[in-house]
């Protein structure tokens, strides 16, 4: 502490010495026409270290307060959200510190430790951005440099070894991450020199600070992630900042990959159930509802397919050619983290004016991009003579809002995982025409035997590179060896959205026609929602392939050369809405578009958490700021488990008697709670969930799958089905997939509420609505007694005091070691804002 007391004051007296320093003020930049605009980013914007510490927690109490009115019943009164957020306006409401780092630029600091930079031009305004970002967030700054280059994050989806016998790394070389940006450049048209200058200047930034400042980082900070103690930091290239954008994209923006974890899922299904009844389960399991709650309701379906480059695309392949896929054979490993998992950045609700109080549009949420301590996202203020523009930079970025507002519209993101990434199988060779084996290098193409390659002078852990990408795990197909390589159309093109954003940011997309069209130049795969003041839209960016017929998106293809992507898709061709009819947007991670598919929707298909969203908006009209601010609170605390599953029971079991008291007992409490909004609250933070109920959803979902899933296919096989039970927990975000979502079809099946697609296995009691019920009541006495022996002995027969704890689901910050203070759980985003425009 008293290390970090004594960087404080010394870095304090530099930004004393630096205001000494004069320069002139910047011009006033455009009117801010915003009637509402809040926001709130926990733990705080501040570092652990250095002059922002004092800001790295301060703004729990906001978020964590903002359910305590939810909870009792005071907010949506006039008045009531304002003070749980902060002001988000383009002045700050009190200077705390401000420095110079050069001249032309100038910073201020508010009460919350949110900078503000102006400067007259775009380079100045970067270097203030650099400037600040190493202030505030070095550690994380060097963290997604170093990740980056490694390429760490695909690669933990490696199985297999190299013949090293370690886990393989990407390791990018410079003329990699420099494609990235020349791309940027050479379709930036008449923005290129200003993002050129944005980009040098916000590097320069980052290395005057670190001129300044490099005696004075404590010798004992550490990275985040395990990589060691920040020490001597190197100076920042432009290519360092496209090395952190490949884990931005990789976490946040990139879906598919999978190929190899569901190849095994389908062979044990088919060889367990046989190849017809197996292969319908997994597609049953695996592909979205055609129920399923959408961001806009036209149709549009993907994957797409075309026989020859250029050719139309289609949403039929065609059947699938047997000679196309790649099955690896069993044996092979395959990492968990292979299994697709959906990333969760969320949420948003974005109203049109038929639905507000005002007649004007309001967009409430953000990115949920998880906790940390310092937060990986920085809330700051950018203003040039030109722009102005509030909102969040992720490190490594560079100067770009991600998400935010200017003075006359906002926009924000949600992570899209539409499906850009496909796994080859490449047939190892030997050039003299002798017999591959796993330590060959060489692999076939267009008929070929092709040397593989790495950037010269790579470590012996480098990844492999072939025409199609890294090759990060081997095996065997049909008993022949292979390289599986992971082919991205996104890979080192991150870059390239910065134009995107760069003009949201910049007031270049001031309706919702130019908002759509600037979106169309983001690679990252996300969900993005627009509001000005009269109109709303919805746009799905990315780059996605258009795939040859007879091949499929979810199963690993050969890398031969046959079945070669047959180019790009059109960004026109993709899902968005201008002024829905609806009038409304909202996303949760749900599906863009139906008939819009990733490689896999694994347990989030019969009721999505986004219907919590849609359930309170729908028949919404004349909303003020504070009570649309209520419904979306509502939605953060709602058990989305528990009202998926009991509406399905209700259904199924309708007025059967119940074959003893406790079943009884466990369904009028749980169907109780759910009338009431199934709300799991810690409102006296007691670490105990306020609901009775609360303690039945866990063991009732986990008695019915072992008498359902479990019971028809065993619980090894269940297991390597990729559906996440995505419960309440240190992280926050919940419920984007779960086996209650399976389970409750299956039950609405056995009512007759669902169809059964034919072939499909029924997983409860072979779908008979009779014999079902019994199963649901067994499973009901089975929680209830679970439940009763999880109490204390004195209230174990008095339901109503019965508990759950919360303090496992309390949100932490990671590392836990840096800010151990604790937030009660929430399913909210990380960064949140309140935004709506006036005339």
């Amino acid at each position: 502490m008293r290390v970090l007391m004594r960087v404080a004051a010394a870095t304090a007296v530099m930004a004393t010495a630096l205001t000494a320093t004069t320069a002139p003020a910047p011009a006033a930049p455009p009117a801010d026409t915003a009637t509402s605009a809040f926001s709130v980013l926990p733990p705080g914007n501040g570092d652990v270290w250095g002059p922002t510490s004092r800001h790295r927690s301060d703004q729990i109490k906001l978020y964590d307060g903002l359910e305590s009115v939810a909870a009792n019943g005071t907010l949506g009164a006039p008045g009531t959200a304002a003070p749980w957020y902060k002001p988000a306006g383009f002045t700050p409401d009190r200077v705390v510190r401000e420095e110079r780092p050069k001249p032309g630029v100038v910073i201020q600091w508010d009460s919350w430790g949110v900078p503000y930079i102006k400067a007259a031009e775009i380079g100045d305004a970067a270097f203030g951005s650099g400037w600040v970002m190493a202030e505030a967030r070095l550690a994380l700054l060097e963290a997604l440099r170093t990740l980056g280059r490694g390429g760490t994050i695909e690669s933990l989806t490696a199985t297999g070894t190299p013949g090293g016998g370690t886990r393989p790394q990407i390791n990018y070389s410079d003329a990699e991450l420099q494609s990235g940006l020349d791309e940027l450049y050479a379709r930036a048209g008449e923005d290129e020199a200003d993002l050129r200058a944005g980009l040098q200047g916000y590097v320069d930034g980052i290395n005057a600070w670190l001129a300044v400042n490099r005696n004075r980082i404590p010798w004992n900070v550490q990275l985040p992630f395990g990589l060691g103690r920040l020490a001597n930091p190197k100076p920042w290239r432009a290519v360092d900042v496209a090395a952190s954008a490949v884990v931005i994209n990789d976490v946040f923006g990139v879906g598919g990959g999978g190929e190899l974890g569901a190849a095994r899922t389908l062979r044990t299904l088919r060889e367990q159930l046989g190849a017809e009844t197996g292969m319908a389960l997994y597609e049953d399991l695996r592909l979205p509802d055609p129920g399923a709650t959408t961001h806009t309701d036209t149709e549009n379906g993907y994957p797409k397919y075309a026989a020859q480059p250029g050719d139309a695309p289609t949403g039929d392949p065609g059947p699938a050619d047997p000679d196309a896929l790649a099955m690896p054979d069993p044996g092979t490993p395959v990492a968990a983290a292979d299994m697709p998992r959906r990333p969760s950045m969320s949420n948003y609700i974005v109203l049109g004016g038929e639905r507000t109080a005002t007649g004007r549009p309001l967009l409430i949420g953000g990115p949920q991009m998880g906790y940390w301590s310092p937060e990986i996202v920085m809330e700051a203020v950018v203003s040039t003579d030109d722009f102005e523009a509030r909102g969040i930079a992720v490190p490594g970025l560079g100067p770009i809002l991600i998400a935010g507002r200017t003075g006359e519209y906002a926009w924000t993101p949600t992570s899209g995982g539409t499906d850009a990434t496909d796994v080859r199988a490449e047939k190892l060779c030997e050039p003299d025409g002798s017999t591959p084996t796993r330590e060959s290098r060489h692999y076939v193409f267009k008929g070929e035997c092709r040397a593989m390659e790495r950037p010269e002078g790579a470590a012996a852990t480098t990844a492999w590179r072939t025409v199609h990408g890294p090759v990060l795990s081997w095996g065997t197909v049909e008993g022949a060896p292979v390289g599986f390589a992971h082919q991205r159309v996104d890979r080192m093109a991150t870059p390239v959205s910065a134009l995107g954003f760069y003009r949201m940011q910049t007031g270049k997309t001031k309706t919702a026609e130019q908002f759509v069209e600037a979106s169309r130049e983001i690679t990252l795969s996300l969900n993005l929602g627009y509001a000005n003041a009269t109109e709303i839209a919805y746009s799905h960016t990315g780059r996605y392939p258009v795939r040859a017929p007879g091949t499929r998106n979810d199963l690993p293809t050969w890398g031969t050369g046959e079945w070669e992507w047959r180019g790009r898709l059109d960004p026109k061709l993709h899902p968005f809405e201008i002024r829905p009819a609806k009038g409304f947007t909202l996303s949760w991670n749900n599906i863009p578009a139906p008939g819009w598919s990733g490689e896999g929707w694994w347990g989030g298909n019969v009721r999505h958490r986004a219907d919590a969203l849609e359930d309170r908006f729908k028949d919404a009209q004349g909303l003020t700021v504070d009570q649309a601010v209520k419904h979306h609170q509502d939605a953060a605390t709602e058990d989305v488990e528990a009202v998926t599953l009991v509406r399905s029971v209700e259904r199924l079991l309708g007025d059967t008697a119940a074959p003893t008291p406790a079943a009884q007992r466990a369904r009028t409490m749980l169907r109780d709670w759910v009338a009431t909004g199934a709300h799991r609250r810690d409102a006296n933070r007691d670490l105990q969930f306020d609901a009775a109920a609360a303690t039945l959803v866990e063991p009732f979902t986990d008695a019915l799958m072992d008498s359902t899933y479990k019971a028809l296919l065993g619980g090894e096989t269940v297991r390597l089905i990729p559906v996440s039970d995505n419960r309440p927990g240190v992280t926050g975000s919940a419920y984007q997939s779960g086996w209650f979502s399976p389970l409750a079809r299956e039950l609405d099946r056995a009512s007759g509420a669902a169809d059964a697609p034919e072939g499909v296995p029924a997983a409860c009691s072979g779908g008979e609505a009779a014999a079902c019920r019994t199963l649901v009541w067994a499973a009901l006495d089975t929680a209830y007694e679970r439940a009763r022996r999880s109490q204390f002995p004195w209230v174990r027969d008095q339901p109503s005091r019965w508990r759950q704890s919360s303090a496992s689901s309390q949100i932490l910050f990671i590392p836990v070691f840096t800010l151990p203070t604790a937030m009660r759980w929430q399913n909210r985003p990380t960064f949140e804002q309140v935004s709506a425009f006036g005339g």
